[in-house]
Protein backbone atom coordinates (compact mmCIF):
# COMPACT_ATOMS: atom_id res chain seq x y z
CA UNK A 1 0.00 0.00 0.00
CA UNK A 2 3.02 2.20 0.46
CA UNK A 3 4.40 2.07 -2.75
CA UNK A 4 0.97 2.64 -4.13
CA UNK A 5 0.56 5.94 -1.54
CA UNK A 6 4.26 7.23 -3.09
CA UNK A 7 2.73 7.08 -6.80
CA UNK A 8 -0.47 9.95 -5.43
CA UNK A 9 2.42 12.27 -6.09
CA UNK A 10 2.32 11.87 -9.74
CA UNK A 11 -0.87 13.38 -10.78
CA UNK A 12 -1.49 11.91 -14.26
CA UNK A 13 -1.51 7.85 -11.95
CA UNK A 14 -4.05 8.49 -9.57
CA UNK A 15 -6.92 7.16 -11.08
CA UNK A 16 -4.69 4.02 -11.79
CA UNK A 17 -3.48 4.16 -7.87
CA UNK A 18 -7.45 4.68 -6.88
CA UNK A 19 -8.44 1.96 -8.69
CA UNK A 20 -5.91 -0.57 -7.19
CA UNK A 21 -6.33 1.02 -3.10
CA UNK A 22 -9.58 0.63 -3.94
CA UNK A 23 -9.14 -3.24 -4.60
CA UNK A 24 -7.20 -3.04 -1.51
CA UNK A 25 -10.23 -1.82 0.42
CA UNK A 26 -12.51 -4.47 -1.25
CA UNK A 27 -14.45 -1.63 -2.78
CA UNK A 28 -15.04 -0.40 -6.42
CA UNK A 29 -13.66 2.85 -6.28
CA UNK A 30 -11.99 5.57 -4.32
CA UNK A 31 -12.26 8.89 -4.34
CA UNK A 32 -10.02 11.59 -2.30
CA UNK A 33 -11.19 15.12 -0.92
CA UNK A 34 -8.73 18.10 -0.20
CA UNK A 35 -10.54 20.65 2.21
CA UNK A 36 -9.75 24.20 -0.69
CA UNK A 37 -8.26 26.95 1.81
CA UNK A 38 -10.45 29.35 0.21
CA UNK A 39 -13.46 28.56 0.15
CA UNK A 40 -13.42 26.09 2.89
CA UNK A 41 -15.54 23.37 1.37
CA UNK A 42 -13.81 19.59 0.17
CA UNK A 43 -12.71 19.54 -3.91
CA UNK A 44 -11.56 16.50 -5.59
CA UNK A 45 -7.97 15.46 -5.58
CA UNK A 46 -6.84 16.37 -9.28
CA UNK A 47 -6.30 13.29 -11.01
CA UNK A 48 -9.45 11.28 -10.15
CA UNK A 49 -13.20 10.12 -12.32
CA UNK A 50 -14.68 13.65 -13.89
CA UNK A 51 -17.76 11.96 -14.32
CA UNK A 52 -18.53 11.26 -10.73
CA UNK A 53 -16.78 14.53 -10.09
CA UNK A 54 -19.64 16.20 -12.47
CA UNK A 55 -23.04 14.38 -11.15
CA UNK A 56 -25.37 16.25 -9.54
CA UNK A 57 -26.39 14.29 -7.08
CA UNK A 58 -22.67 13.72 -5.64
CA UNK A 59 -21.69 17.39 -5.46
CA UNK A 60 -25.32 18.13 -3.48
CA UNK A 61 -24.46 15.54 -1.32
CA UNK A 62 -20.54 17.01 -0.74
CA UNK A 63 -22.45 20.38 -0.40
CA UNK A 64 -25.03 18.49 2.34
CA UNK A 65 -21.86 17.18 3.86
CA UNK A 66 -19.43 20.05 3.91
CA UNK A 67 -22.59 22.39 5.77
CA UNK A 68 -23.43 20.14 8.36
CA UNK A 69 -19.84 18.89 8.93
CA UNK A 70 -21.11 15.57 8.61
CA UNK A 71 -18.41 13.75 6.83
CA UNK A 72 -18.14 9.87 8.29
CA UNK A 73 -20.89 9.02 6.86
CA UNK A 74 -22.53 6.53 4.34
CA UNK A 75 -24.62 7.78 1.57
CA UNK A 76 -27.21 4.92 1.14
CA UNK A 77 -27.39 4.91 -2.56
CA UNK A 78 -26.27 7.75 -5.30
CA UNK A 79 -27.25 7.44 -8.95
CA UNK A 80 -24.77 7.85 -11.78
CA UNK A 81 -25.63 7.63 -14.96
CA UNK A 82 -25.66 4.28 -15.64
CA UNK A 83 -25.36 2.71 -12.37
CA UNK A 84 -26.32 3.17 -8.83
CA UNK A 85 -23.72 3.02 -6.43
CA UNK A 86 -23.32 3.55 -2.49
CA UNK A 87 -20.92 5.85 -0.99
CA UNK A 88 -18.77 5.80 2.28
CA UNK A 89 -17.16 9.20 3.42
CA UNK A 90 -14.38 9.37 6.11
CA UNK A 91 -12.63 12.50 6.63
CA UNK A 92 -9.01 13.31 8.82
CA UNK A 93 -8.97 16.29 10.70
CA UNK A 94 -11.37 18.91 8.60
CA UNK A 95 -8.57 18.34 5.94
CA UNK A 96 -8.94 15.46 3.78
CA UNK A 97 -11.94 12.55 3.10
CA UNK A 98 -11.82 9.66 1.52
CA UNK A 99 -15.25 8.35 -0.15
CA UNK A 100 -15.37 4.67 -0.94
CA UNK A 101 -18.02 3.54 -3.69
CA UNK A 102 -19.28 0.19 -3.65
CA UNK A 103 -21.47 -2.03 -1.76
CA UNK A 104 -22.23 -2.00 2.45
CA UNK A 105 -18.06 -1.33 3.78
CA UNK A 106 -17.01 -4.31 5.90
CA UNK A 107 -14.96 -3.88 8.71
CA UNK A 108 -11.58 -4.35 6.89
CA UNK A 109 -12.65 -1.41 4.44
CA UNK A 110 -12.96 1.17 7.52
CA UNK A 111 -10.24 0.22 8.81
CA UNK A 112 -8.08 0.59 5.87
CA UNK A 113 -9.35 3.96 5.33
CA UNK A 114 -8.47 4.90 8.89
CA UNK A 115 -4.91 3.54 8.14
CA UNK A 116 -4.97 5.72 5.14
CA UNK A 117 -6.03 8.88 5.99
CA UNK A 118 -3.47 10.18 7.76
CA UNK A 119 -1.13 8.87 5.56
CA UNK A 120 -3.39 10.95 2.47
CA UNK A 121 -3.36 13.37 4.13
CA UNK A 122 0.05 13.64 4.58
CA UNK A 123 0.85 13.45 1.27
CA UNK A 124 -1.66 15.89 -0.07
CA UNK A 125 -0.97 18.35 3.02
CA UNK A 126 2.40 18.54 1.00
CA UNK A 127 1.47 18.84 -2.15
CA UNK A 128 -1.07 21.69 -1.27
CA UNK A 129 1.91 23.28 0.51
CA UNK A 130 4.03 22.77 -2.24
CA UNK A 131 1.67 24.36 -4.04
CA UNK A 132 1.28 26.77 -2.06
CA UNK A 133 4.71 27.48 -1.69
CA UNK A 134 5.34 27.51 -5.33
CA UNK A 135 2.73 29.96 -5.97
CA UNK A 136 3.88 31.99 -2.87
CA UNK A 137 7.82 31.25 -4.54
CA UNK A 138 6.30 32.59 -7.87
CA UNK A 139 4.84 35.25 -5.98
CA UNK A 140 8.18 36.71 -4.19
CA UNK A 141 9.74 35.80 -7.69
CA UNK A 142 7.49 38.30 -9.42
CA UNK A 143 7.59 40.54 -6.41
CA UNK A 144 11.13 40.24 -6.21
CA UNK A 145 11.40 41.20 -10.05
CA UNK A 146 9.41 44.15 -9.71
CA UNK A 147 11.37 45.13 -6.81
CA UNK A 148 14.01 44.77 -8.86
CA UNK A 149 12.50 46.43 -11.67
CA UNK A 150 11.09 49.36 -9.14
CA UNK A 151 15.04 49.40 -7.65
CA UNK A 152 16.44 49.67 -11.07
CA UNK A 153 14.10 52.53 -11.92
CA UNK A 154 14.37 54.04 -8.49
CA UNK A 155 18.39 53.16 -8.87
CA UNK A 156 18.05 55.48 -12.38
CA UNK A 157 15.44 57.98 -11.22
CA UNK A 158 18.33 58.07 -7.72
CA UNK A 159 21.28 58.73 -10.16
CA UNK A 160 19.09 60.95 -12.32
CA UNK A 161 18.02 63.11 -9.37
CA UNK A 162 21.90 63.08 -8.01
CA UNK A 163 22.95 64.46 -11.13
CA UNK A 164 20.54 67.00 -11.39
CA UNK A 165 20.74 67.69 -7.91
CA UNK A 166 24.82 68.18 -8.37
CA UNK A 167 24.42 69.93 -11.16
CA UNK A 168 22.15 72.52 -9.57
CA UNK A 169 24.52 72.29 -6.69
CA UNK A 170 27.37 72.96 -8.62
CA UNK A 171 25.27 75.62 -10.54
CA UNK A 172 23.96 77.27 -7.15
CA UNK A 173 27.68 77.14 -6.24
CA UNK A 174 28.93 79.22 -9.10
CA UNK A 175 26.01 81.43 -8.75
CA UNK A 176 27.09 81.85 -5.26
CA UNK A 177 30.54 82.50 -5.71
CA UNK A 178 30.37 84.70 -8.86
CA UNK A 179 27.88 86.89 -6.57
CA UNK A 180 30.44 86.67 -3.67
CA UNK A 181 33.24 87.70 -6.53
CA UNK A 182 30.56 90.49 -8.00
CA UNK A 183 29.98 92.22 -4.22
CA UNK A 184 33.45 91.57 -3.38
CA UNK A 185 34.60 93.50 -6.35
CA UNK A 186 32.04 96.10 -5.61
CA UNK A 187 33.51 96.43 -2.35
CA UNK A 188 36.78 96.82 -3.36
CA UNK A 189 35.44 99.03 -6.13
CA UNK A 190 33.54 101.31 -3.50
CA UNK A 191 36.64 100.83 -1.10
CA UNK A 192 39.09 102.11 -3.90
CA UNK A 193 36.91 105.22 -5.31
CA UNK A 194 36.46 106.03 -1.58
CA UNK A 195 40.13 106.24 -0.86
CA UNK A 196 41.62 108.04 -3.94
CA UNK A 197 41.68 111.62 -4.23
CA UNK A 198 40.65 111.62 -7.54
CA UNK A 199 36.37 111.82 -8.22
CA UNK A 200 34.36 108.71 -9.10
CA UNK A 201 31.50 108.34 -10.94
CA UNK A 202 29.43 105.42 -12.58
CA UNK A 203 26.52 105.82 -15.34
CA UNK A 204 23.80 103.84 -16.52
CA UNK A 205 24.23 102.94 -20.54
CA UNK A 206 21.70 105.90 -21.27
CA UNK A 207 24.01 107.96 -19.27
CA UNK A 208 21.84 108.33 -15.95
CA UNK A 209 24.44 108.62 -13.06
CA UNK A 210 23.98 105.77 -10.15
CA UNK A 211 27.15 106.49 -8.36
CA UNK A 212 29.74 109.08 -7.40
CA UNK A 213 32.61 108.66 -4.60
CA UNK A 214 32.33 110.89 -1.63
CA UNK A 215 34.91 112.58 -2.67
CA UNK A 216 32.70 114.72 -4.99
CA UNK A 217 30.39 116.01 -1.69
CA UNK A 218 33.72 117.16 -0.02
CA UNK A 219 35.24 118.46 -2.84
CA UNK A 220 31.94 120.68 -3.70
CA UNK A 221 30.33 120.63 -1.32
CA UNK A 222 26.93 119.71 -2.93
CA UNK A 223 25.29 116.35 -1.63
CA UNK A 224 25.95 113.27 -3.28
CA UNK A 225 21.66 112.82 -3.63
CA UNK A 226 21.62 116.52 -5.44
CA UNK A 227 24.64 115.33 -7.85
CA UNK A 228 22.75 111.82 -8.89
CA UNK A 229 19.67 113.94 -9.72
CA UNK A 230 20.48 116.49 -11.31
CA UNK A 231 24.33 115.58 -13.14
CA UNK A 232 27.68 116.55 -12.54
CA UNK A 233 27.15 119.58 -14.96
CA UNK A 234 25.79 121.33 -11.86
CA UNK A 235 29.18 121.91 -10.38
CA UNK A 236 31.29 122.61 -13.63
CA UNK A 237 31.78 126.59 -14.55
CA UNK A 238 29.34 127.71 -17.01
CA UNK A 239 31.44 127.61 -20.11
CA UNK A 240 32.16 124.32 -19.84
CA UNK A 241 28.58 122.61 -19.14
CA UNK A 242 27.65 122.82 -22.73
CA UNK A 243 30.96 121.25 -24.07
CA UNK A 244 30.47 117.94 -21.79
CA UNK A 245 27.13 117.64 -22.34
CA UNK A 246 27.80 117.57 -26.13
CA UNK A 247 30.62 114.94 -25.39
CA UNK A 248 28.36 113.14 -23.59
CA UNK A 249 25.45 113.07 -26.14
CA UNK A 250 28.36 111.91 -28.81
CA UNK A 251 29.35 108.90 -26.67
CA UNK A 252 26.24 107.57 -26.24
CA UNK A 253 25.62 106.83 -29.80
CA UNK A 254 29.04 106.03 -30.82
CA UNK A 255 30.24 104.51 -27.26
CA UNK A 256 33.67 106.03 -27.33
CA UNK A 257 36.17 106.96 -24.51
CA UNK A 258 35.28 111.06 -23.18
CA UNK A 259 38.37 112.62 -22.06
CA UNK A 260 38.10 116.61 -21.34
CA UNK A 261 39.99 119.21 -19.25
CA UNK A 262 37.08 121.14 -17.55
CA UNK A 263 36.67 123.63 -14.42
CA UNK A 264 35.19 122.40 -11.23
CA UNK A 265 33.91 124.74 -8.36
CA UNK A 266 35.15 124.01 -5.13
CA UNK A 267 33.31 124.24 -1.96
CA UNK A 268 34.74 127.63 -1.66
CA UNK A 269 33.90 128.37 -5.02
CA UNK A 270 36.84 128.32 -6.29
CA UNK A 271 37.35 126.85 -9.63
CA UNK A 272 40.00 124.24 -10.26
CA UNK A 273 40.96 122.59 -13.61
CA UNK A 274 40.41 118.84 -13.64
CA UNK A 275 40.95 116.07 -15.96
CA UNK A 276 37.84 114.57 -17.03
CA UNK A 277 37.49 110.60 -18.63
CA UNK A 278 34.85 108.43 -18.90
CA UNK A 279 34.97 104.98 -20.72
CA UNK A 280 32.19 102.43 -21.79
CA UNK A 281 32.36 99.06 -19.84
CA UNK A 282 30.77 96.40 -22.24
CA UNK A 283 29.26 92.97 -21.76
CA UNK A 284 30.70 89.92 -24.09
CA UNK A 285 28.48 90.92 -26.79
CA UNK A 286 29.71 94.48 -27.11
CA UNK A 287 26.74 95.93 -25.62
CA UNK A 288 27.05 98.78 -23.38
CA UNK A 289 26.93 97.62 -19.67
CA UNK A 290 27.53 101.20 -17.78
CA UNK A 291 29.99 104.14 -17.61
CA UNK A 292 33.12 104.42 -15.76
CA UNK A 293 34.64 108.35 -14.65
CA UNK A 294 37.13 109.72 -12.89
CA UNK A 295 37.91 114.00 -12.55
CA UNK A 296 41.56 114.56 -11.39
CA UNK A 297 42.74 117.90 -9.86
CA UNK A 298 45.16 119.18 -12.63
CA UNK A 299 45.30 122.89 -11.20
CA UNK A 300 48.84 122.57 -9.88
CA UNK A 301 49.53 120.59 -13.39
CA UNK A 302 48.34 123.21 -15.67
CA UNK A 303 49.48 125.91 -12.99
CA UNK A 304 52.93 124.41 -13.36
CA UNK A 305 52.81 124.19 -17.68
CA UNK A 306 51.98 127.65 -17.56
CA UNK A 307 55.24 128.26 -15.53
CA UNK A 308 57.09 126.05 -17.54
CA UNK A 309 56.30 127.52 -20.24
CA UNK A 310 56.79 131.12 -18.87
CA UNK A 311 60.07 129.91 -17.96
CA UNK A 312 61.27 128.40 -21.07
CA UNK A 313 60.69 131.61 -22.53
CA UNK A 314 62.80 132.90 -19.92
CA UNK A 315 65.26 130.21 -20.60
CA UNK A 316 65.11 130.91 -24.36
CA UNK A 317 65.39 134.58 -23.92
CA UNK A 318 68.32 134.08 -21.18
CA UNK A 319 70.47 131.45 -23.66
CA UNK A 320 70.07 134.23 -26.12
CA UNK A 321 71.32 136.89 -23.91
CA UNK A 322 73.93 134.47 -22.69
CA UNK A 323 75.11 133.61 -26.34
CA UNK A 324 75.27 137.27 -26.87
CA UNK A 325 77.62 137.77 -23.91
CA UNK A 326 79.75 134.84 -24.60
CA UNK A 327 80.53 136.54 -28.03
CA UNK A 328 80.84 139.59 -26.17
CA UNK A 329 82.95 138.13 -24.04
CA UNK A 330 85.37 136.64 -26.56
CA UNK A 331 85.77 139.51 -28.49
CA UNK A 332 86.39 141.28 -25.09
CA UNK A 333 89.20 138.75 -24.76
CA UNK A 334 90.30 138.99 -28.03
CA UNK A 335 90.28 142.86 -27.77
CA UNK A 336 92.30 142.33 -24.49
CA UNK A 337 94.48 140.06 -26.34
CA UNK A 338 95.45 142.04 -29.02
CA UNK A 339 95.48 145.57 -27.34
CA UNK A 340 98.05 144.14 -24.60
CA UNK A 341 100.10 142.97 -27.59
CA UNK A 342 99.62 145.97 -28.94
CA UNK A 343 100.09 148.09 -25.88
CA UNK A 344 103.50 145.66 -24.54
CA UNK A 345 105.31 146.47 -27.68
CA UNK A 346 105.41 150.04 -27.10
CA UNK A 347 105.78 149.81 -23.20
CA UNK A 348 108.68 147.56 -23.65
CA UNK A 349 110.49 150.35 -25.23
CA UNK A 350 109.90 152.98 -22.77
CA UNK A 351 111.42 150.52 -20.70
CA UNK A 352 113.99 150.05 -22.55
CA UNK A 353 114.61 153.96 -23.24
CA UNK A 354 114.10 154.78 -19.36
CA UNK A 355 117.14 152.20 -18.85
CA UNK A 356 119.55 153.45 -21.51
CA UNK A 357 119.14 156.81 -19.64
CA UNK A 358 119.64 155.69 -16.55
CA UNK A 359 122.70 153.65 -17.56
CA UNK A 360 124.41 156.94 -18.61
CA UNK A 361 124.09 156.04 -22.68
CA UNK A 362 123.03 159.49 -23.37
CA UNK A 363 124.48 162.69 -20.66
CA UNK A 364 124.80 161.54 -17.02
CA UNK A 365 121.93 162.16 -15.16
CA UNK A 366 121.16 164.95 -12.57
CA UNK A 367 120.02 163.69 -9.38
CA UNK A 368 116.60 165.55 -9.89
CA UNK A 369 116.63 163.69 -13.14
CA UNK A 370 117.81 160.07 -11.89
CA UNK A 371 114.56 160.64 -9.30
CA UNK A 372 112.12 161.16 -12.52
CA UNK A 373 113.51 158.33 -14.33
CA UNK A 374 113.05 155.73 -11.54
CA UNK A 375 109.74 156.78 -10.99
CA UNK A 376 109.07 156.24 -14.53
CA UNK A 377 110.43 152.76 -14.98
CA UNK A 378 108.96 152.05 -12.00
CA UNK A 379 105.25 153.28 -12.95
CA UNK A 380 106.09 151.50 -16.73
CA UNK A 381 106.80 147.95 -14.77
CA UNK A 382 103.57 148.02 -13.30
CA UNK A 383 101.90 149.17 -17.17
CA UNK A 384 103.84 145.88 -17.94
CA UNK A 385 102.24 143.87 -15.14
CA UNK A 386 99.06 144.79 -16.08
CA UNK A 387 99.42 144.03 -19.51
CA UNK A 388 100.51 140.37 -18.70
CA UNK A 389 97.95 140.09 -16.44
CA UNK A 390 95.04 140.89 -19.25
CA UNK A 391 97.04 138.35 -20.99
CA UNK A 392 97.31 135.38 -19.08
CA UNK A 393 93.41 135.83 -17.94
CA UNK A 394 92.56 136.37 -21.71
CA UNK A 395 94.57 133.18 -22.74
CA UNK A 396 92.83 131.10 -19.71
CA UNK A 397 88.94 132.17 -20.82
CA UNK A 398 89.77 131.39 -24.58
CA UNK A 399 90.81 128.13 -23.54
CA UNK A 400 94.26 128.54 -25.00
CA UNK A 401 95.75 127.27 -21.82
CA UNK A 402 97.73 123.65 -22.60
CA UNK A 403 99.22 122.44 -19.08
CA UNK A 404 102.69 120.54 -19.66
CA UNK A 405 102.07 118.13 -16.95
CA UNK A 406 105.37 116.48 -15.17
CA UNK A 407 106.07 114.68 -11.62
CA UNK A 408 107.36 117.68 -9.81
CA UNK A 409 108.94 117.59 -5.90
CA UNK A 410 106.48 120.46 -4.80
CA UNK A 411 108.70 120.62 -1.03
CA UNK A 412 111.64 121.75 -3.67
CA UNK A 413 109.63 123.75 -6.14
CA UNK A 414 107.93 125.80 -3.32
CA UNK A 415 111.50 126.31 -1.73
CA UNK A 416 112.94 128.05 -4.75
CA UNK A 417 109.96 130.61 -4.91
CA UNK A 418 110.80 131.38 -1.46
CA UNK A 419 114.31 132.05 -1.86
CA UNK A 420 113.40 134.41 -4.79
CA UNK A 421 111.26 136.35 -3.04
CA UNK A 422 112.74 136.29 0.11
CA UNK A 423 114.59 139.55 -0.61
CA UNK A 424 111.84 141.48 -1.52
CA UNK A 425 109.51 140.33 1.79
CA UNK A 426 112.50 141.34 3.82
CA UNK A 427 112.41 144.99 2.33
CA UNK A 428 109.36 145.10 3.76
CA UNK A 429 110.38 143.78 7.28
CA UNK A 430 108.35 140.40 6.84
CA UNK A 431 109.31 137.33 6.94
CA UNK A 432 108.43 133.67 5.60
CA UNK A 433 108.54 130.52 6.92
CA UNK A 434 108.62 127.27 4.97
CA UNK A 435 107.27 123.59 7.16
CA UNK A 436 108.61 121.09 4.80
CA UNK A 437 106.51 117.46 5.00
CA UNK A 438 107.94 114.52 6.62
CA UNK A 439 108.13 112.32 3.36
CA UNK A 440 108.59 114.02 -0.43
CA UNK A 441 105.50 114.50 -1.91
CA UNK A 442 105.34 115.12 -5.87
CA UNK A 443 102.24 115.42 -7.83
CA UNK A 444 101.94 115.82 -11.39
CA UNK A 445 101.82 119.29 -12.12
CA UNK A 446 102.96 122.00 -14.95
CA UNK A 447 106.25 123.25 -13.31
CA UNK A 448 105.73 126.66 -14.65
CA UNK A 449 102.94 127.73 -14.15
CA UNK A 450 102.38 126.01 -10.25
CA UNK A 451 105.34 128.66 -9.73
CA UNK A 452 103.34 131.21 -10.81
CA UNK A 453 100.41 130.35 -8.38
CA UNK A 454 102.39 129.88 -5.63
CA UNK A 455 104.42 133.18 -6.27
CA UNK A 456 100.71 135.23 -6.69
CA UNK A 457 99.38 133.74 -3.24
CA UNK A 458 102.63 134.54 -1.45
CA UNK A 459 102.58 138.38 -2.90
CA UNK A 460 98.94 138.76 -2.34
CA UNK A 461 99.81 137.22 0.99
CA UNK A 462 102.65 139.98 1.09
CA UNK A 463 100.15 143.22 0.02
CA UNK A 464 97.64 142.94 2.51
CA UNK A 465 99.80 142.13 5.32
CA UNK A 466 101.90 144.79 7.58
CA UNK A 467 105.46 145.28 8.43
CA UNK A 468 106.99 142.18 10.70
CA UNK A 469 104.57 139.96 9.84
CA UNK A 470 105.04 136.04 8.85
CA UNK A 471 104.25 134.30 6.04
CA UNK A 472 103.94 130.50 6.84
CA UNK A 473 103.92 128.29 3.71
CA UNK A 474 103.44 124.05 4.61
CA UNK A 475 102.53 120.65 2.51
CA UNK A 476 101.47 117.70 3.52
CA UNK A 477 99.42 114.82 1.76
CA UNK A 478 95.86 113.91 2.83
CA UNK A 479 94.57 111.73 0.99
CA UNK A 480 95.27 114.70 -1.62
CA UNK A 481 98.13 117.13 -1.47
CA UNK A 482 97.46 120.17 0.24
CA UNK A 483 99.44 123.37 -0.14
CA UNK A 484 98.59 126.31 2.47
CA UNK A 485 99.82 129.58 2.68
CA UNK A 486 98.99 131.52 5.86
CA UNK A 487 99.24 135.32 6.49
CA UNK A 488 98.51 137.43 9.73
CA UNK A 489 97.46 140.33 7.24
CA UNK A 490 93.92 142.52 7.72
CA UNK A 491 91.63 139.21 6.95
CA UNK A 492 88.42 139.63 4.51
CA UNK A 493 85.06 139.34 5.95
CA UNK A 494 82.79 136.85 5.21
CA UNK A 495 80.03 138.93 3.10
CA UNK A 496 82.81 139.31 0.90
CA UNK A 497 84.57 135.96 0.46
CA UNK A 498 82.60 134.78 -2.46
CA UNK A 499 83.69 137.23 -4.73
CA UNK A 500 87.41 137.44 -4.37
CA UNK A 501 87.99 135.02 -6.77
CA UNK A 502 86.00 136.62 -9.52
CA UNK A 503 87.74 138.63 -12.23
CA UNK A 504 88.45 142.82 -11.62
CA UNK A 505 87.45 141.73 -8.10
CA UNK A 506 89.18 143.82 -5.16
CA UNK A 507 88.32 143.83 -1.40
CA UNK A 508 88.14 147.46 -0.12
CA UNK A 509 89.76 147.34 3.60
CA UNK A 510 92.65 149.39 5.62
CA UNK A 511 95.28 148.37 3.14
CA UNK A 512 93.77 148.21 -0.74
CA UNK A 513 94.75 151.91 -1.16
CA UNK A 514 98.27 150.66 -0.92
CA UNK A 515 98.29 147.31 -2.40
CA UNK A 516 98.66 147.32 -6.08
CA UNK A 517 96.99 145.02 -8.24
CA UNK A 518 94.53 144.31 -11.49
CA UNK A 519 91.75 142.14 -9.40
CA UNK A 520 93.04 139.31 -11.75
CA UNK A 521 95.89 137.19 -10.35
CA UNK A 522 93.15 135.02 -8.06
CA UNK A 523 91.05 134.57 -10.37
CA UNK A 524 93.77 133.61 -12.75
CA UNK A 525 95.40 131.08 -10.14
CA UNK A 526 91.83 129.48 -9.42
CA UNK A 527 91.89 128.81 -13.14
CA UNK A 528 94.68 127.12 -13.13
CA UNK A 529 94.21 124.92 -10.16
CA UNK A 530 90.81 123.85 -11.53
CA UNK A 531 92.83 122.71 -14.79
CA UNK A 532 95.00 120.62 -12.72
CA UNK A 533 91.79 119.17 -11.50
CA UNK A 534 92.07 121.03 -7.98
CA UNK A 535 90.63 123.62 -5.64
CA UNK A 536 91.45 126.74 -4.29
CA UNK A 537 89.72 127.54 -1.05
CA UNK A 538 89.98 130.28 1.85
CA UNK A 539 89.56 130.64 5.01
CA UNK A 540 89.85 133.90 6.77
CA UNK A 541 88.32 136.31 9.56
CA UNK A 542 88.51 139.73 9.67
CA UNK A 543 92.05 141.53 11.40
CA UNK A 544 92.95 137.50 11.76
CA UNK A 545 94.48 136.96 8.49
CA UNK A 546 93.53 134.53 5.82
CA UNK A 547 94.73 130.81 5.08
CA UNK A 548 95.04 129.65 1.07
CA UNK A 549 95.04 126.02 0.45
CA UNK A 550 95.71 124.76 -2.86
CA UNK A 551 94.12 120.96 -3.17
CA UNK A 552 95.71 118.76 -5.99
CA UNK A 553 94.25 115.08 -6.66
Amino acid sequence: MLTLLSQLTTVNERPVVAKQLATKLEADDLMIFVRDNTSGVFLPAPGFDKDLIQNEAWRTFLDRCTKTGTYNTTLPSLTVPNKTIKVTILSHRGRLAIAVIGDQPSEKMITGMRQLLPLLASIFHYEQAASQSSRYIRQAEASVAAHRNITRKLDTARKNLQAALAEKDNEIHERIKSEAALAESERRFRFMAESLSTMIFTAKPDGQLDYVSPRWESYTGIPSKRILHDGLSMALHPEDASLVIAAWENAYKTGKTITQEVRIKRADGVYHWHLSRADAMRNKKGKITMWVGSSTDIEDVKSNMQKKLELEEKTEILTRQQKDLLELNAAKDEFIRLASHQLRTPATGVKMYIGMLMGGYADEPTESQMKMLDQAYTSNDRQLQIIDDLLKVATVDAGKVLLSKEECNLELLIKDVIDELRHTLAAKQQHIVFIPPHKTIKAEVDRRFMRMVIENLIDNASKYSGNDTTITVNIARKGSTEINIIDQGVGIAKKDQDQLFRKFSRIHNAMSISASGTGLGLYWAKEIITLHGGTITLNSKLHHGSTFTIELP
